[in-house]
């Protein structure tokens, strides 16, 4: 009786063994599979974070390039507009000179 009784609860401890040893394989399988999944996240995310920060640095670079050729283009808009007022002056000017000294040597 002994003997069965110690057969017996080797037997059920061996199963209960096997069950343990089965259930931890697929835990660490899992584990595996699941440390796998958040390493496959991190390089995605690192990806993402460094092509958003390039495209940063380029729409950026982008910005003060285009800044700078609005404000050259005003800049010489202005110089454009103030040399056109110049040479409008200096022919006025000499339309004027020219119309009096006319007048001026009619006379005489």
């Amino acid at each position: 009786a002994h003997c069965t009784l110690h057969t017996v609860h080797c037997t059920l401890y061996t199963v209960h063994c096997t069950l343990y040893i089965a259930h931890g394989t697929l835990y660490t399988a899992h584990c595996t599979l699941y440390i796998v999944h958040c390493t496959l996240h991190t390089v995605h995310c690192t990806l993402c974070i460094a092509h958003c920060t390039l495209y940063i640095v380029h729409c950026t670079s982008h910005t003060v390039h285009c800044t700078l050729h609005i404000v050259h283009f005003t800049l010489y808009t202005v110089h454009c507009t103030l040399y056109i007022a110049h040479c409008t002056l200096h022919t006025a000017h000499r339309t004027l000179y020219t119309a009096l000294t006319t007048v001026h040597c009619t006379k005489h």
